[in-house]
């Protein structure tokens, strides 16, 4: 420890958490869950606490945090106490930035700690190529720690999360990289380059052949925002380049074209009533286990269930979240100022039998009304007014927050723990600054 301590200064015990936290979101919830107990363990050795704390209050995102989770303590007055616990531990996550600002970790850690970031998602990259390929060839029959709850018969890359949560976080790490690429000016670490370059083509790969649309869309989506405000030279080239490497991933990506469309379903339903059989049994068989041959002899024993299958119509993956949205029009508009208070959401699914809202916005205007919205997003508006007020220097203070705010259009993942932890450790090392003076 002396050793590493003396060749890396800012190697310590102190900031070892903020290092694993950064590196273990993207593989083991377990683990980053366990860190956090050592960030609250370090705060006993925090010398000037309140001096500390009263910098912590003074940061808008902070005080923005405050509000949305005094608002959801408030709400437990109207709430059904029988679903509020475990949906408060779920929004307790955005504490976790106040925490950090409270550790006020020194600029030069922050840093190293995007870098244990990108190395976990190198990590899942990496690990899952080798595991996939020993697969396809035979060599072995599992995919030992890679997540496959979902999508059993399909082959794409995975990893050792949610493969959705995964791709955004694999995204943001592509402009990340691009950030550092473009801000390295000198000739002799051309070397350094070739192996920044590598490593985006690894990422945007994995991406492109993975199931993971959001993140892929949201990398489609932001990338001409990045070029526009960081403005790198030769934007002329890098442009043409993303445009034939995306259509190169057109043509020969199989989960891509996969995945473009199911989200929007270009294709008329030919499908014969087998086909429609065989598909809903391969559904049954990724979403619960056993064998398509299984369910199909399910379904077809079953002629109610057969011809419920038949008539089903094939609808796009958008259409899905539509048809999930419009369940919750109703709750919302019933207390549209105040919502249902924390836990609603629970027990209007324990109610209906409905899936989650798989839309941020829905979900936390539900429980809080739009008062609870309002206060939710001043956190992203005082983000998005810090990068505009610091003369837009930092690029990837406008690229995360939009990142976030677009994803949560499509699922609710600050509800999701490692995508909520994700935010948080980004809010932290992008929006917060190390004070030097806290007397």
């Amino acid at each position: 420890m002396n050793y590493l301590k003396n060749k890396f200064p800012e190697f310590s015990l102190f900031n070892l958490p903020l290092f694993l936290f950064a590196f273990f979101i993207s593989i083991s919830n377990s683990i980053s869950a366990i860190i956090i107990i050592f960030f609250f363990l370090s705060c006993l050795f925090i010398e000037k606490k309140s001096e500390n704390f009263k910098k912590v209050l003074l940061n808008p995102i902070n005080k923005s945090i405050f509000l949305f989770y005094l608002y959801i303590i408030i709400s437990l007055i109207w709430s059904d106490h029988n679903f509020t616990f475990t949906s408060i531990k779920k929004y307790s996550i955005l504490l976790l930035i106040p925490l950090l600002n409270f550790l006020n970790y020194k600029e030069e850690v922050k840093k190293i700690s995007a870098f244990f970031f990108v190395s976990g998602i190198l990590f899942n990259i990496i690990y899952s190529f080798l595991i996939s390929g020993l697969k396809q060839i035979g060599l072995i029959n599992s995919l030992f720690l890679l997540k496959h709850d979902h999508y059993r018969n399909e082959f794409f890359f995975r990893g050792f999360i949610d493969h959705s949560n995964l791709s955004i976080m694999i995204s943001f790490s592509v402009f990340i990289l691009l950030t550092y690429l473009f801000s390295i000016k000198k000739t002799k670490y051309d070397f350094l380059k070739i192996n920044i370059y590598v490593i985006v083509f690894l990422l945007i790969l994995f991406l492109f052949n993975s199931f993971g649309r959001t993140g892929l869309f949201t990398l489609l989506i932001l990338s001409p925002v990045f070029l526009i405000f960081y403005n790198p030279p030769k934007k002329k080239h890098i442009v043409l380049c993303s445009t034939l490497f995306l259509i190169s991933f057109l043509f020969f990506s199989s989960p891509f074209k996969n995945r473009i469309q199911t989200t929007f379903n270009f294709q008329m339903d030919t499908r014969t009533n087998y086909e429609k059989i065989q598909e809903d049994a391969i559904y049954m068989a990724d979403s619960l286990g056993g064998s398509p041959d299984f369910w199909t002899q399910k379904i077809n024993a079953d002629k109610d269930w057969e011809n419920q299958v038949i008539k089903k119509r094939k609808i796009s993956s958008m259409g899905k979240r539509y048809s999930i949205w419009e369940n919750y029009k109703n709750p919302i508009f019933k207390n549209f100022l105040i919502g249902k208070g924390v836990g609603g959401v629970k027990k209007i699914i324990n109610e209906n039998s409905i899936k989650q809202p798989h839309n941020n916005y829905i979900y936390i205007i539900t429980e809080f009304g739009v008062i609870g919205l309002v206060l939710f997003l001043l956190i992203f508006y005082n983000q998005l007014k810090m990068f505009f007020n610091e003369n837009r220097k930092k690029v990837l203070k406008l690229i995360f927050p939009l990142l976030i705010l677009i994803c949560m259009i499509i699922n609710d993942y600050l509800m999701i723990y490692n995508t909520a932890c994700f935010f948080c450790l980004f809010t932290y090392l992008l929006f917060t600054k190390y004070q030097t003076n806290l007397n």
